[in-house]
Protein backbone atom coordinates (compact mmCIF):
# COMPACT_ATOMS: atom_id res chain seq x y z
CA UNK A 1 0.00 0.00 0.00
CA UNK A 2 1.48 3.33 -1.06
CA UNK A 3 1.01 6.51 0.91
CA UNK A 4 -0.25 9.61 -0.87
CA UNK A 5 1.08 13.12 -0.36
CA UNK A 6 -1.12 16.23 0.05
CA UNK A 7 -1.64 16.41 -3.75
CA UNK A 8 -2.84 12.80 -3.95
CA UNK A 9 0.40 11.67 -5.61
CA UNK A 10 2.27 8.57 -4.36
CA UNK A 11 4.73 9.55 -1.62
CA UNK A 12 8.36 8.67 -2.25
CA UNK A 13 9.68 6.59 0.66
CA UNK A 14 13.24 7.01 1.84
CA UNK A 15 14.71 3.52 2.49
CA UNK A 16 16.44 4.31 5.79
CA UNK A 17 13.10 5.47 7.23
CA UNK A 18 11.16 2.35 6.16
CA UNK A 19 12.16 0.25 9.17
CA UNK A 20 10.83 1.94 12.32
CA UNK A 21 11.56 0.68 15.83
CA UNK A 22 8.11 -0.66 16.81
CA UNK A 23 8.18 0.22 20.51
CA UNK A 24 9.48 3.77 20.01
CA UNK A 25 7.68 4.86 16.84
CA UNK A 26 9.09 6.08 13.56
CA UNK A 27 11.97 8.56 13.59
CA UNK A 28 11.93 11.05 10.72
CA UNK A 29 14.60 13.51 11.89
CA UNK A 30 18.14 12.93 13.09
CA UNK A 31 18.90 14.30 16.53
CA UNK A 32 22.42 14.65 17.84
CA UNK A 33 23.03 15.65 21.42
CA UNK A 34 26.29 16.42 23.16
CA UNK A 35 26.78 15.41 26.78
CA UNK A 36 29.59 15.83 29.27
CA UNK A 37 31.63 12.63 29.42
CA UNK A 38 30.60 11.90 33.02
CA UNK A 39 26.90 11.94 32.11
CA UNK A 40 27.52 9.85 28.99
CA UNK A 41 29.47 7.28 31.03
CA UNK A 42 26.60 7.07 33.52
CA UNK A 43 24.06 6.56 30.74
CA UNK A 44 26.32 3.98 29.10
CA UNK A 45 26.57 2.10 32.41
CA UNK A 46 22.76 2.00 32.74
CA UNK A 47 22.38 0.97 29.08
CA UNK A 48 24.85 -1.86 29.68
CA UNK A 49 22.85 -2.97 32.73
CA UNK A 50 19.69 -3.02 30.56
CA UNK A 51 21.66 -4.88 27.83
CA UNK A 52 20.71 -2.40 25.09
CA UNK A 53 22.72 0.04 22.95
CA UNK A 54 23.26 3.54 24.32
CA UNK A 55 21.19 5.15 21.55
CA UNK A 56 18.15 3.02 22.29
CA UNK A 57 18.48 3.69 26.01
CA UNK A 58 18.83 7.44 25.40
CA UNK A 59 15.69 7.45 23.20
CA UNK A 60 13.76 5.70 25.98
CA UNK A 61 14.99 8.24 28.54
CA UNK A 62 14.11 11.22 26.33
CA UNK A 63 10.63 9.83 25.56
CA UNK A 64 10.03 9.07 29.26
CA UNK A 65 10.99 12.65 30.13
CA UNK A 66 8.79 14.18 27.43
CA UNK A 67 5.78 11.83 27.50
CA UNK A 68 5.93 10.06 30.88
CA UNK A 69 7.15 6.62 31.85
CA UNK A 70 4.23 4.86 30.16
CA UNK A 71 5.91 5.47 26.78
CA UNK A 72 8.71 3.23 25.57
CA UNK A 73 10.22 0.08 27.02
CA UNK A 74 9.70 0.28 30.78
CA UNK A 75 12.43 -2.26 31.55
CA UNK A 76 15.05 0.21 30.27
CA UNK A 77 13.97 2.84 32.76
CA UNK A 78 14.07 0.67 35.87
CA UNK A 79 17.03 1.25 38.17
Amino acid sequence: MNRLDSDGEPEELVPEFDDPVPEMGKNIFALKIFLPSKIKEGLQHRANMAKVPLGRFARAMICAHLFGRDVGPKKLLRG
